[in-house]
């Protein structure tokens, strides 16, 4: 125990003596702490977007400050504080520098506590990402004005020009000190902000519904978004797919305002929350791919957009082409991407680190790369969570018998077709590791709060591997399915990426 500590304890312990044996002093001094921790982060707590971007709930830390503000204020009425005693006074003031800043009796302390921790974790979510970005973006512009001269009038232009469309060089990414995820990120905000400043609150309640809970989200994603055009105003304009790509699809505002309604929820809310739940509903209706079948896969285009229609499949993609799905993703703000000067649609779907082209040109070879990559990402993210709970030993202690045996056996396998050992890890298929996650153990420990639902976790696995099957088997993807794996692999990555630093380094081999 350090001076410090000793003397805090003797200090509190006089001061109780004083006060009859009660807590008070105690209590006022932990308050008055984290009244000290609030004022240091004024800024950010006087700026509900800028909370939003760091992940924490503008209604919800409302409450929290309000409530230990009014704690204090009590504290401070009490005639403790009141006494004529100099030197108990001044004791006192040195004991509330000294305590802990949320202690034990402040009933808010925990949610408090954990609200501020998540603070550093602000950076990994997507529209901590984008705002950051933005900031970065406009004080690059900023310290432009000043340096054409320097710069010459060509470099100059072009590094406008590149602020204008939002793409830069890897070369220019390096030079202004971008990242490359947070520009995706601002990307894609630029274009769900675009998508959801058409829609009034009526509009997004018809996605979300209309209840207590979904009028705060509405409230929150709102002023997100009315944040990052704030922002990015000075930039030009988000770019447009091409007129005639709109035209040819049937709905195209309707279904990319729903496409913007579940990109920004996510972005914003996390995966989660009620707005992007029903948001991903209302475009899928009730589709999974896990309860199809392949007679169902083989029926026209005509029968199968039969089908979608009973399913509630959203019009926009009911009878679109490949092309047109992922223009729709990417307008809706779910991927980055473009349109070429000869018309081919490409997005960019995140894995972690790694950036997976999706043409239409080569759908089944892409839809095949984006399961596989996030196949691999969250094996990555297993291991770096159960080996932080149960050391390198972790896959002997916390897999499903099952799952280790043919884990093992795979591997054996692989070894004798001359294929180097991996971890055993790597012998897990994409079925198999819902397993892992949703062990009881496991699931609590490590898994639960970054997924929140087990079931809907298993149910978009099965979703993921039931649209695997075509692309293993050189079929041709189809569009509806190719879009349902685009968002759930959308929404899984944003869940896995705000829990930390679990990427780095994971993509190294590949």
């Amino acid at each position: 125990m350090t001076d410090a500590n000793k003397k805090s304890i003797e200090l509190t312990r006089r001061a109780q003596e004083l006060a009859g044996g009660s807590d008070i002093v105690r209590r006022a001094a932990e308050v008055q702490k984290s009244v000290t921790a609030l004022a240091a982060l004024d800024p950010l707590f006087s700026n509900p977007a800028k909370r939003l971007a760091m992940g924490l709930p503008v209604t919800a830390t409302d409450k929290l400050i309000e409530q230990i503000r009014a704690d204090y204020a009590k504290m401070d009425r009490l005639a403790i504080f009141g006494t004529k005693s100099v030197t108990l006074q001044s004791e006192i003031q040195q004991a509330l520098k000294i305590q802990h800043p949320f202690g034990p009796f402040a009933q808010q302390n925990k949610a408090l506590r954990d609200a501020i921790e998540r603070i550093g974790l602000g950076s990994k979510r997507p529209f901590g990402m984008a705002t950051e970005t933005a900031e970065r973006l406009a004080a690059i512009s900023a310290g432009l004005c000043g340096t054409k001269g320097s710069l010459g009038a060509g470099v100059f232009d072009k590094i406008q020009a590149s602020l204008s469309s939002g793409a830069f060089s890897s070369a220019e990414r390096v030079v202004l000190g971008l990242d490359s995820a947070g520009l995706s990120a601002l990307g894609r905000s630029r274009h769900w902000a675009n998508g959801l400043s058409s829609l009034s609150p009526k509009d997004m309640e018809a996605i979300t519904g209309s209840n207590a809970l979904a009028s705060k989200e509405i409230n929150a994603i709102g002023l997100a978004a009315k944040r990052i055009t704030e922002m990015t105003s000075s930039f030009g304009s988000a770019r447009k797919l091409q007129r005639e790509i709109e035209a040819a699809i049937a709905g195209y505002g309707s279904t990319t305002a729903k496409l913007a309604m579940f990109a920004g929820a996510t972005d914003i809310l996390g995966p989660a929350s009620l707005a992007s739940r029903a948001a991903f509903d209302s475009v899928m209706g009730g589709y999974n791919s896990a309860t199809l079948s392949d007679v169902d896969l083989r029926r026209s285009p005509a029968e199968r957009a039969r089908v979608y229609r009973d399913m509630d499949v959203d019009e926009g993609f009911v009878e679109t082409n490949i092309g047109e799905t992922l223009a729709l993703l990417i307008e809706g703000g779910v991927v980055e991407g473009a349109v070429s000067r000869a018309g081919v649609v490409t997005a960019f779907v995140e894995a972690g680190s790694i950036r997976m082209r999706v043409s239409a040109r080569q759908a089944r070879v892409a839809s095949y790369s984006v399961i596989d990559g996030f196949e691999m990402a969250l094996r990555a993210f297993i291991t770096q969570k159960l080996e932080a709970i149960a050391g390198p030993q972790w896959f002997k202690q916390r897999v499903p018998g099952d799952v280790a045996r043919r884990a093992k056996e795979r591997r054996l396998e692989a070894q004798r077709s001359g294929e180097a050992s991996l971890p055993l890890i790597n012998y897990v298929d994409l079925a198999d590791l819902i397993s892992i996650i949703g062990r009881t153990d496991n699931w609590g420990a490590a898994f639960e709060a970054v997924f929140s639902r087990l079931e809907d976790l298993r149910v978009d696995i099965l979703r993921l591997n039931a649209s695997r099957r075509p692309t293993m088997h050189a079929r041709p993807v189809d569009p509806v399915r190719l879009a349902e794996a685009i968002l759930v692999v959308s929404r899984l990555m944003v869940a896995m990426q705000v829990d930390g630093a679990w990427d780095e380094g994971w993509d190294a081999d590949i």
